[in-house]
């Protein structure tokens, strides 16, 4: 047994890999890359180096796990196509051959001959991948893109240009208008004082102070103090994930009076005895159960926060910091939201700024 293992685990020479093997399952040497010298620091990766004629010659004799089922010409006609493509790696190549050796063995099982000019037409590729089962959408859309590269290659006026596509942004989703935040706080001053409680909270530290959800996990009332220059106002301490503290002053009173109150009821205790999960997944059950339709989302009410910071004019660079965050991503996301100034109001506000 240990001689037969040291014999499979044993390299090939490229001289072997020029003459073509009758062994079903045979795997012939990889091509000669150029070896690249080791670099100290990362950098961007390059396509290897190759010999083209030795590439050739080792998909000519390399066979596919499922050789038994492909014919010779099969894969003489799969080797020349896929050379076709940029080389970014033996294990490429061989995963190339196999996927396009079943391509052509299927239009052979249809026409009796293999033709691969006729295999990779749009129609005839689209037609094979609509008889095939796949695990996932990503799985399709791979095979699908290799297909259509391999028929760009033979084909290149029937199939269109390869596209690079910028990602799209993600879609925002919108803040509660006054109507609808006005209605949760109705609904959470109207049901049991538990219920009513757990609700304000989230209500007025995430709308008041834009609080995120992992922070509601650690929220403790001695986080909760009065602003010295003005004590009617409220100061929450949010901790996040990472263990960094943003200070955000309240400017409603009213969302203040709560918090101050309940800091003093509370001492050091956490205010909510859910996870960050379970609260607000909690809270929306309840407002379902007693036929709410409106949905309790912490993002909206964030967003809800962040858009009214905004339109109050309080500055972008005051608002990053207020909110935590390192970039201006999400209140460009949020723009459709905010207001919008005529020429005299943003006149006024450039002759205030120079002031």
């Amino acid at each position: 047994m240990g001689r037969h293992k040291k014999l499979r685990s044993a390299k090939p020479t490229l001289a072997e890999a020029a003459v073509v093997t009758t062994t079903p399952c045979g795997v012939p040497p990889a091509p000669q890359i150029a070896a690249q010298p080791r670099r100290a620091m990362r950098r961007p990766s390059r396509a290897p180096a190759v010999n083209e004629e030795e590439r050739l010659k080792a998909l000519f004799s390399y066979r596919p796990q499922r050789a038994r089922n492909f014919s010779a010409a099969v894969i003489a006609a799969a080797a020349p196509i896929v050379a076709l493509l940029p080389y970014v790696g033996w294990n490429a190549d061989r995963e190339r051959t196999g996927h396009l050796c079943n391509l052509l063995n299927a239009d052979e099982a249809i026409h009796g001959t293999v033709d691969a000019a006729r295999a990779l037409r749009p129609e005839n590729v689209d037609y094979f991948l609509s008889r095939r089962s796949y695990r996932t959408d990503n799985t399709f859309r791979t095979l699908r893109s290799l297909y259509y590269r391999f028929g760009r290659a033979v084909h290149p006026a029937l199939y269109p240009e390869q596209r690079i596509q910028a990602p799209r942004a993600k879609e925002l989703q919108p803040p509660y208008s006054a109507d609808e935040l006005g209605r949760l706080y109705d609904f959470a001053l109207a049901t049991s004082p538990t219920l009513s409680r757990r609700m304000l909270i989230v209500l007025d530290v995430i709308s008041g102070a834009g609080a995120l959800t992992p922070e509601l996990d650690r929220l403790r009332g001695s986080h909760i103090r009065p602003l010295v220059t003005d004590p009617g106002r409220a100061v929450v301490t949010l901790i996040d994930r990472q263990g960094v503290v943003r200070e955000v002053p309240l400017s409603d009173r009213t969302r203040s009076r709560r918090l101050l109150r309940l800091a003093v009821e509370s001492g050091d205790s956490r205010l909510l005895p859910y996870s960050k999960k379970q609260v607000i997944s909690h809270l929306q059950r309840q407002l379902a159960k007693h036929g709410h339709g409106l949905q309790l989302n912490a993002v909206r009410l964030r967003h809800t926060w962040l858009v009214n910071l905004l339109n109050r004019r309080v500055p972008v660079s005051a608002v990053m910091q207020l909110a935590g965050i390192g970039d201006a991503h999400t209140l460009a996301g949020l723009r459709r939201w905010m207001r919008t100034y005529d020429t005299t109001e943003m006149a006024a506000l450039l002759a205030e700024a120079a002031r």
